[in-house]
């Protein structure tokens, strides 16, 4: 056979000696095979030893490319890894360098790897999804001498459960915040968009933006517009970076009392009070010490509007000599909120006896 040297990805072989009887003819069985595609072109000589006679064949292979070797199907949850090894054998008797190429994004495989002569090397391919769906795509592994690996890849992510549960607690008239973090595994900044099954007690941003391979912070407000338990369903969606689930519990205890709230004498402050009901309502205002005034014992508040309740100390009994006079501001709303409290407690200064010296010098 001629060439005698062929490339190492090829093997071309026959028998060395056949015999063939006088006026009889025999079949010659020569093997090809490559490892690439290609062409060969060869000569291939009979001769007899004793006249030295001979006859000549040209012999042309030609070798194309395999479709697939197989196809890889593999399955998981968005958000946890699959792995798959493949075995590739190197029938050289030097290293195989290989090359790795793949377009899936959610497949990993190492871009470089070699395997030793005459061994079977196995490489981990691994798939992180993202998103739900089934998608499919090619995997590649190319060597200069044994050609192109090719494998299909049948792919399938399904949902995972939703995240851990986060708590809230809260007395009713405030709020309490808490940060959540995730992992985003996208490999491009993202938006994620925020949805709530329930906005009557939560609240977070519509969009929060997302670095590529980061953690991501969300902040959910707790709001509670009644007392008891309250649960919603935040999702979080993105094209790149797939959805989350975050369950939502919050707990609404009865309102706690506020203060004391100093008011120096003959002066006023203003102290802030909301309706965190989901419609207007009628809230009753009560003084408990005619030292102190309000304008008004009676306020239509707004859906989650705040009302800035101004109150007056200036009524100091003409006898009283101490330092401080206290009261209290109770809030009701008898219709709406049957049974729910809200109390503010209040501190005005007396005029103690700097203040009634100051009185007499200016009386005289």
């Amino acid at each position: 056979v001629s060439p005698d040297k062929l490339d190492a990805s090829i093997k071309l072989s026959g028998p060395e000696y056949i015999d063939v009887p006088a006026l009889d003819t025999v079949n010659y069985e020569l093997t090809f095979s490559a490892h690439k595609e290609g062409n060969l072109s060869a000569k291939l000589y009979f001769k007899n030893e004793v006249t030295g006679e001979y006859i000549l064949y040209m012999v042309k292979f030609k070798s194309s490319p395999q479709n697939t070797f197989e196809t890889v199907t593999m399955s998981s949850q968005v958000r946890s890894i699959a792995t798959h090894d493949i075995n590739i054998w190197n029938p050289m008797a030097t290293p195989a360098a290989f090359q790795s190429e793949c377009k899936v994004n959610d497949v990993n495989v190492p871009a470089y790897f070699t395997i030793p002569p005459n061994s079977n090397g196995q490489v981990s391919v691994e798939y992180l999804p993202l998103k739900v769906g089934e998608s499919s795509g090619r995997l590649t592994f190319t060597n200069p001498d044994l050609g192109i690996f090719q494998y299909d890849l049948d792919l399938t992510a399904v949902a995972c459960k939703p995240e851990a549960k986060t708590f809230f607690e809260a007395p009713l008239g405030q709020t309490h915040s808490v940060s959540i973090k995730f992992m985003n595994l996208a490999k491009k900044k993202t938006e994620f968009n925020a949805k709530l099954s329930s906005t009557k007690d939560f609240q977070v941003e519509r969009t929060i933006a997302a670095n590529a391979s980061s953690e991501v912070i969300v902040e959910v407000t707790f709001d509670p517009s009644s007392i008891g338990s309250s649960k919603a369903m935040l999702v979080l969606t993105s094209f790149s970076g797939g959805e989350f689930q975050f369950p939502l519990c919050g707990t609404c205890t009865q309102p706690k009392p506020q203060g004391p709230f100093f008011i120096k004498t003959r002066s006023s402050i203003t102290i802030p009070f909301r309706n965190v009901l989901s419609k207007a309502a009628d809230f009753r205002l009560t003084l408990d010490n005619p030292a102190f005034t309000i304008v008004r014992d009676l306020e239509t508040i707004k859906s989650k509007r705040v009302c800035h309740v101004n109150i007056h100390f200036e009524n100091i009994p003409e006898n009283f000599s101490g330092d401080f006079i206290t009261g209290k501001l109770t809030i009701t709303s008898p219709k709406s909120l049957p049974g729910t409290t809200w109390e503010f407690y209040l501190k005005g200064q007396g005029t103690g006896s700097k203040d009634r010296t100051m009185s007499i010098f200016q009386s005289k």
